[in-house]
């Protein structure tokens, strides 16, 4: 069987009457669906988030609407959801905002600030986007979340971040994002001794100690914090 050739007039064509007769047949309930989205997200309880949650879990629901444009984005809410929900996140992503068109536009929101952070020159990007997070109240799993699907060099822009949050002594956000960090990167010395930095403030000097000895090619810094920890432990 000869390889579909993507770039054909005729997959163009077949593409686009596919995608006429799913829209003819599927529009009618993807109106009726957002409606009862809307509402779910108005209410603002419990139960309304519950439902939320029960129809984005359904196989055939999100095989049948979660590719789909603001349902795609929806889906994606909801994962985010699911986590400050567990980790029981007293203002949640569901919480900014009152129907799906507001809550998209405030991720799409952070993920342009994001971008301008990762891509270009403008000094002030940082404090716009650190403003941002505190005016929307913007959790650690969102902002992890939204950098993990929309972020080009990840590295590179959590790097940005990690240091003008530590510079604010935002450790929340500090500590969530050089875990990040060290998930992707695990040799990465600076996320180690970040991480063994904020291990020390709580008096953990053995996990401390441990994230040091992660680093295969410790610098003078690594080494003078593993005496300075040493020292700590021993008292």
């Amino acid at each position: 069987m000869a390889d579909t050739d993507y770039t054909s007039e005729e997959y163009a064509l077949l593409s686009e009457e596919y995608e006429y007769e799913w829209h003819k047949n599927h529009d009618p309930e993807m109106i009726q669906y957002k409606k009862e989205i809307d509402k779910c997200l108005a209410s603002k309880t419990p139960e309304s988030y519950n439902r939320l949650k029960v129809l984005f879990n359904n196989p055939t629901f999100k095989d049948t609407y979660c590719l789909k444009h603001d349902f795609a984005y929806m889906s994606i809410i909801m994962m985010i959801y699911t986590e400050e929900e567990n980790s029981r996140v007293p203002y949640t992503i569901l919480d900014t905002g009152k129907s799906i068109d507001e809550i998209i536009h405030i991720v799409k929101q952070l993920k342009f600030y994001l971008w301008r952070v990762e891509f270009t020159d403008d000094t002030n990007a940082l404090s716009f986007i650190c403003q941002y997070i505190i005016e929307q109240h913007v959790s650690v799993f969102m902002l992890n979340y939204i950098i993990h699907v929309s972020s080009y060099d990840k590295i590179v822009l959590l790097n940005k971040l990690i240091a003008y949050f530590t510079k604010l002594n935002a450790l929340t956000y500090t500590y969530s994002l050089t875990k990040y960090l060290h998930e992707i990167d695990p040799d990465n010395e600076n996320a180690l001794c970040i991480l063994s930095q904020l291990a020390s403030l709580s008096g953990d000097y053995r996990l401390a100690l441990y994230y040091l000895s992660l680093v295969r090619h410790p610098s003078e810094n690594t080494e003078r914090l593993r005496k300075e920890y040493e020292i700590h432990q021993s008292t």
